[in-house]
């Protein structure tokens, strides 16, 4: 849509109701994590903020993905946030999107050291990678039961992977590629 006709400053052209925005308020309230994540920010100030959101992105987008993997027709319509999730750049090369979160370590030394930029691009990588290792405890029981690799109980049939902890396991398949893609 384009305006066709005079727009006087400071006027009004739309208004996007709050329902239809992602807000803090939908990961403080996100019945998987949203205590943690409220944690998280209470704990640790405005920068808990960026990070329970990237969080909660990246977990409703893994959950997105696995509906995805199993064929779930509806996985799209179902989820709140999926036909939004499916327009933004997770990975390198989506919509053209290039970014210092996605280069190797190698490529980021070999053309930023020395530069002005170099110090920037490092400090925000390391903020990410800590993020990941913050919220891979918080999202890994999510996504772990979507997967059926766990329930919500947390009962495990003798086949299924043993009952060690999250840390010990490590993060979830795909989580630090969904964190750095919520963070771009």
């Amino acid at each position: 849509a384009f305006v066709t006709s005079h727009v006087d400053e400071d006027e009004l052209l739309f208004t996007i109701p709050r329902k239809l925005c992602l807000t803090l308020e939908d990961a403080t309230s996100d019945k998987d994590c949203g205590e943690e994540f409220q944690k998280l920010i209470d704990k640790a100030g405005p920068g808990g903020n960026t990070v329970s959101m990237a969080g909660y992105m990246a977990k409703e987008y893994l959950l997105v993905q696995e509906d995805l993997k199993q064929d779930k027709e509806d996985s799209l319509r179902n989820s709140r946030w999926g036909p939004y999730f499916q327009t933004l750049p997770w990975e390198r090369g989506v919509n053209n999107q290039e970014h210092i979160l996605f280069w190797e370590d190698e490529r980021v030394e070999k053309l930023l050291e020395g530069s002005l930029c170099y110090g920037e691009a490092t400090s925000l990588r390391e903020e990410v990678a800590l993020a990941i290792r913050v919220l891979g405890p918080m999202v890994a029981k999510s996504i772990r039961v979507a997967r059926g690799e766990e329930t919500s109980s947390g009962f495990r049939f003798p086949w299924q992977v043993t009952a060690a902890s999250d840390s010990e396991r490590g993060s979830p398949e795909g989580l630090a590629e969904a964190v750095k893609g919520a963070f771009v």
